[in-house]
């Protein structure tokens, strides 16, 4: 009887070391070295569970350096839970997190809508642009019609462009936040993958990327926005409205002959032309330094980021 209980002490024995090795069995990737328990994994479909799969909870298991498992040195590096049952883990044996197929296909899916709304928001831009330079083309064809033409025109018109840099101002704060998330992927997601085989995920890339799907913002200031816009594309359009404006009083309907008849041709009602000379001069000067200071700015910012890069 004794030697009977003994033998099933030793059956149970054998049964739980069978478990444990089961529980214990690794993935054959060396590069993550881990396993999910999954259902059925303990002998096909519709096989009872382990205590883990129940809890749909992930193991990781210590091997020896020959791939041999150490049954008495198994132990539970990492627990986390299972939320679907196609879900595969995502750490490794130092706790460092990796993407799960499903996962990086619904980045490359959230990559693309990044990528679609930063052009669509793109080409309003160029649609502002384009609304400055075809009125600007109307005033220019008004002014120079002929020579008893007024210049009021060119003067008008820098009010509709004005409204149009503001209009494309807004529209580039938005343009930069779309534009920033997908190059924000494609130098943390795409190029580490391509370079390196490796999110590199401990340096925390997803952590700012979420917390700016959390929390959105805009990524650059009004004036930052304007200056850039400015440097780029209205610049050279308040610039071509400048000289057609001193052009049409200097060559119609006559040329002049001396500065007196410049400044009596810029008269506009009861403004003097020295008035307005002035003016005018202060209006072009105002748009380059503006330009001027947002490239200033521009170079300083990305000097700062070149070091911070190097000192990581």
């Amino acid at each position: 009887m004794q030697h009977f209980e003994g033998g099933n002490d030793r059956s149970a024995g054998q049964s739980e070391h069978s478990r444990l090795i089961a529980e214990c069995q690794l993935s054959k990737n060396r590069l993550t070295g881990l396993f999910s328990v999954r259902s059925g994994f303990l002998g096909g479909e519709g096989a009872p569970q382990s205590e883990w799969a129940q809890n749909g909870l992930l193991m990781v298991a210590k091997t020896d350096l020959v791939g041999r498992h150490r049954i008495n040195e198994c132990s539970t590096l990492v627990v986390c839970p299972l939320k679907t049952r196609d879900r595969k883990s995502v750490m490794t044996r130092t706790g460092k997190r990796q993407l799960s197929n499903a996962e990086i296909g619904a980045i490359a899916h959230l990559y693309r809508g990044e990528v679609y709304r930063s052009t669509t928001w793109r080409t309003r831009l160029d649609t502002t642009t384009n609304w400055a330079v075809v009125t600007l083309g109307v005033a220019l064809s008004i002014t120079f019609s002929s020579p008893e033409a007024s210049p009021l025109p060119l003067v008008l018109v820098g009010v509709l462009i004005l409204f149009f840099l503001a209009l494309e101002t807004r529209r580039y704060r938005y343009f930069t936040v779309w534009r920033s998330r997908a190059r924000w992927l494609e130098k943390n997601f795409y190029a580490s993958m391509l370079r390196d085989g490796d999110l590199h995920m401990e340096e925390h890339w997803q952590d700012i990327l979420a917390e700016d799907y959390l929390q959105p913002h805009y990524h650059v200031s009004y004036l930052t926005a304007m200056g850039r816009r400015i440097r780029r594309n209205y610049l050279w359009i308040l610039l071509i409205q400048s000289v057609s404006y001193a052009g049409k009083i200097i060559v119609h309907p006559t040329r002049i002959e001396t500065v007196e008849q410049f400044f009596r041709r810029a008269d506009v009602g009861p403004l003097p032309g020295e008035v307005m000379a002035v003016l005018g001069l202060i209006y072009i000067l105002t748009w380059i330094g503006f330009a001027t200071w947002s490239e200033v700015t521009d170079i300083r910012k990305s000097g700062r980021a070149a070091i911070q890069n190097r000192l990581d």
